[in-house]
C-alpha cells in the first residue's frame, strides 16, 4: 500500500508528518518504506537523526538515492536487451508493463534506520541520492539536467516506476513518499502512478486551498483511472494542517472553505462512524514548538506540549489505516480486533502520564528512565514493547488503551479525593 504525501506549497507540514506517521507504524510493528521524492529540496533523513537510528542524517547524505537508481537505470539501457520481461521478486511478471533491461534490487537503495527486535518493526529509506561535500555539486547537476520528458519517452519511464512501485510494496507492509510540491513531474509521478492514496496538507491561505483543489480535481479525472491506472483505484485525502486553533473566526471561516471544496474528495468509507466533520476529527494544529528543527512528536511523549500533535497523528495514522484493503497488514494491526496480541511471546508495556497544570510537575521522564534500564537489565528484555502516551485528560487514556491492547499499565499522575 503506497501513500504519497503531497502539498500544493511548502511549508505546511507536510514531511513532519509523513515522519510522525511512519514512527507511529514502526513502534507498532510494521516494516515501513520511506522514499524522499521531493529531489530539488531534500531532508527526510534529518526527521531521524535519533540516538535509535542505525544511521546518522550525515552519514545518509553520503549514500546512494533515488537520483542515483535512476541514472543507474539508463546506463544500463546501454547493454544488451534481454530477451525476457524483467521478473518481479516472487519470480512471476505481474505486469503488462515491466521495465525490460536488468537492473540492481530497489532493497540495496533501502537503509534500515530503525529494527525493532521486539516486533519486527522496521523503518526503512530510499534517500534523495549522495549530497555530501563536493557530491552535493554532482547531485545539484544531476537533478537539474535530469529530463523527466525525454526519461518517459525515451527511457521506459512509465515501465520503470511500475516496477519500483511493485519492488516497493514487496520490501514493506507501507510505501510513505514525500512528493514534491506544486505541479512538477516528479510530483506527477508520485500522485499519478505511484500512489493508492495521495493524502494533500492543506495550510489555512488561498493558495493553498485553491491549488489543493485543482489537483484534486485532477487526480479525480475518471480518464486518469481507466487510462492511465488501468482501472488501479486512487484515493484522495485532504488533511487541514498547521492549524490555529486560537483565530476563532478565522477557524471558522476557513474550515468552511475547505469543507465546501475538499470534503466532497474524501472517500465514503471515512465518513462512516464521524460524528463531527472530518475538518476536526483531522486538523493537525499548529504548535511552535515544532515550528523549529525537525522534531518528531511521537517520540517526544514525556512532553505536555506534544499531546495535541501526538493525537492528531494518531488519527491521521488510523485514517490512512482504514483505505488500506483488509487483507493488508496495516489495516489489520490497526483495525482487525481479531488480531490479538501475542502475550505468550511479548508483553505491551503501557505508560500513561497525566499532570493537571494546577499541580506540581511530576517527573515523569525520570520514571520512564527507570522503567527503561530496569527492562535492560532483564534477561528477557526482547520479551517486552514499551509505548508511551502523554495522556492529560481522560479520553487520551481511554484511546490509549484501545489502541494499544497493553498487558501492562504503568500510570504517573496526581489524584486526590473522590476522582484521584
Amino acid at each position: 500500500m503506497i501513500y504519497t504525501f503531497y502539498s500544493f506549497k511548502g511549508g505546511v507540514g507536510r514531511s513532519m508528518a509523513m515522519a510522525n506517521v511512519a514512527e507511529i507504524l514502526y513502534r507498532k510493528g510494521l516494516k515501513v518504506l520511506l522514499i524522499d521524492f521531493d529531489l530539488e529540496a531534500p531532508g527526510l533523513e534529518r526527521y531521524f537523526n535519533s540516538s535509535e537510528a542505525n544511521y546518522s542524517s550525515a552519514e545518509i547524505l553520503g549514500k546512494k538515492g533515488l537520483i542515483d537508481l535512476l541514472i543507474f537505470s539508463k546506463e544500463l539501457q546501454n547493454t544488451p536487451r534481454i530477451s525476457s520481461p524483467f521478473q518481479m521478486p516472487n519470480g512471476s511478471a505481474q505486469s503488462k508493463k515491466l521495465f525490460p533491461f536488468p537492473i540492481t534490487p530497489l532493497k540495496n537503495y533501502c537503509l534500515s534506520i530503525y529494527k525493532n527486535q521486539a516486533n519486527d518493526g522496521e523503518l526503512l529509506l530510499i534517500p534523495a541520492g549522495r549530497r555530501t561535500g563536493k557530491s552535493f555539486t554532482d547531485y545539484a547537476e544531476k537533478i537539474q539536467s535530469f529530463d523527466w520528458g525525454d526519461f518517459y519517452t525515451n527511457w521506459y519511464g512509465e515501465e520503470f516506476f511500475e516496477w519500483f512501485r511493485q519492488e516497493s510494496e514487496a520490501i514493506a507492509d507501507v510505501v510513505l513518499i514525500d512528493s514534491r510540491t506544486g505541479v512538477t513531474e516528479m510530483g506527477g509521478i508520485c500522485t499519478h502512478q505511484l500512489a493508492d492514496v495521495v493524502v494533500m496538507f492543506v495550510a489555512s491561505n488561498q493558495q493553498n486551498l485553491e491549488g489543493t483543489l485543482k489537483i484534486a480535481q485532477s487526480l479525480s479525472n475518471p480518464d486518469l483511472i481507466d487510462k492511465g491506472r488501468e482501472g488501479r483505484k486512487l484515493h484522495i485525502l485532504a488533511i487541514p494542517s498547521r492549524i490555529e486553533n486560537n483565530e476563532a473566526d478565522s477557524l471558522d471561516d476557513f474550515a468552511k472553505q475547505f469543507k465546501g471544496s475538499l470534503e466532497k474528495f474524501v472517500p465514503l468509507i471515512l465518513r462512516e462512524g464521524i460524528q463531527d466533520s472530518l475538518f476536526n476529527e483531522l486538523k493537525i494544529p499548529y504548535i511552535p514548538y515544532y515550528a523549529y528543527q525537525e522534531r518528531v512528536a511521537v517520540r517526544e511523549v514525556v512532553r505536555e506540549s506534544a499531546a495535541d500533535s501526538i493525537e492528531a497523528f494518531e488519527k491521521l495514522t488510523t485514517t490512512l489505516a482504514k483505505l488500506a484493503p483488509a487483507d493488508n497488514r496495516f489495516h489489520s494491526f490497526f483495525l482487525d480486533s481479531s488480531v490479538a496480541f501475542d502475550v505468550d511471546q511479548v508483553k505491551r508495556i503501557l505508560l500513561l502520564a497525566a499532570n493537571p497544570i494546577d499541580k506540581s510537575q511530576i517527573q515523569f521522564d525520570e520514571e520512564v528512565r527507570e522503567v527503561i534500564d530496569g527492562l535492560h537489565r532483564s534477561d528477557h528484555r526482547d520479551k517486552f514493547d514499551l509505548r508511551f502516551k502523554f495522556a492529560s485528560r481522560p479520553r487520551d487514556v481511554q484511546r490509549a488503551m484501545l489502541q494499544e491492547e497493553p498487558n501492562i499499565v504503568h500510570f504517573s499522575g496526581h489524584g486526590e479525593g473522590e476522582d484521584g
